[in-house]
């Protein structure tokens, strides 16, 4: 039981790494690409990737959070790129929601568009493709190396024998 439960928090942990770093590059991107045209601000180069990367930990932890309680008696290959595609945008779109509803919306005046503060809305416009691209690509990624439950621990892959000759 503790050692599922440790693999599980591992696993929500990884995530949220793995959504980090892809949201601190991939928002920032997006964001400046919003800029050229004019729809939002420009992206403060030095702040942007590090509040992407705190959105992406939370969204990438969301996102594993619903896959363990929705997905668990699935194993990868069962799972509809669509269905995890839903789950990673509704994950994404917690994020400025949650912000929002703690206080936070004023922290958003970053994002701009047309000069008025419709910040959640353009931030979902950002965040909500960042979660359902991080969700396919991370599920097709992980899908190529292991046919394992969502609940099941990979087997392991005996490390290669030596000839002696170190």
């Amino acid at each position: 039981m503790l050692g599922s439960l440790i693999r599980k928090v591992r696993g929500i942990i990884g995530t949220g790494i793995s959504w980090a770093l892809g949201w601190s590059i991939g928002g920032t991107a997006l964001h400046g690409a919003l800029a050229l045209l004019g729809l939002t601000s420009r992206p403060d180069i030095l702040v942007e990737p590090f509040m992407y990367g705190l959105w992406g930990f939370y969204g990438g932890a969301v996102f594993a959070g619903f896959l363990a309680a929705a997905e668990h008696r699935r194993t990868l290959s069962e799972l509809r790129m669509s269905r995890l595609a839903v789950w990673g945008t509704m994950a994404g779109v917690s994020v400025p929601v949650v912000y929002h509803l703690l206080g936070g919306g004023a922290g958003l005046e970053w994002f701009s568009y047309a000069g008025t503060s419709s910040g959640v809305w353009v931030s979902l416009a950002i965040i909500a493709p960042l979660g359902a691209a991080s969700a396919t690509a991370m599920t097709g990624i992980a899908r190529s190396g292991t046919g394992a439950s969502l609940d099941e621990p990979a087997a392991p892959t005996p490390l290669p024998k030596g000839d002696g000759h170190g």
